[in-house]
């Protein structure tokens, strides 16, 4: 598997789904509103953490929010997480760090706002 770095703009495209969406920041106990720049330092840590762990790296950088990024729609954002996801995975107990609960959170918080969701049956008779 390969890891890249992805750009401050992507994270900050992500992270202010917890704005647009108005989604809490469980595994931190952020408003929406505070995740804005501790999410994104997180993700972009984990990403780096995650190339420099793959090539035996020593890469070093800082978030800073892109004021830019566009807002996406929830499946936009969804995908955006599944590439984030893809490029921090390479660390060892991935699924013990703060980026993965993050992601696994916000992720499920946004199934409930695709359109039709709520709509749906539980159950299927």
């Amino acid at each position: 598997m390969s890891v890249c770095t992805l750009s401050d703009k992507h994270f900050s495209a992500v992270v202010l789904a917890y704005e647009t969406y108005h989604i809490n920041c469980f595994p931190l106990n952020l408003s929406w509103y505070e995740a804005k720049e501790k999410v994104g330092e997180i993700l972009h840590q984990a990403n780096l953490d995650s190339f420099n762990y793959r090539y035996k790296e020593d890469l070093t950088g800082t978030f800073v929010f892109d004021s830019s990024a566009p807002q996406l729609s929830v499946p936009a954002v969804l995908k955006a997480l599944d590439c984030i996801e893809y490029q921090c995975c390479e660390v060892e107990s991935y699924q013990q760090t703060r980026a993965y609960k993050i992601i696994k959170q916000l992720r499920l918080s946004l199934i409930d706002k695709i359109d039709g969701y709520e709509e749906a049956h539980w159950f299927i008779d």
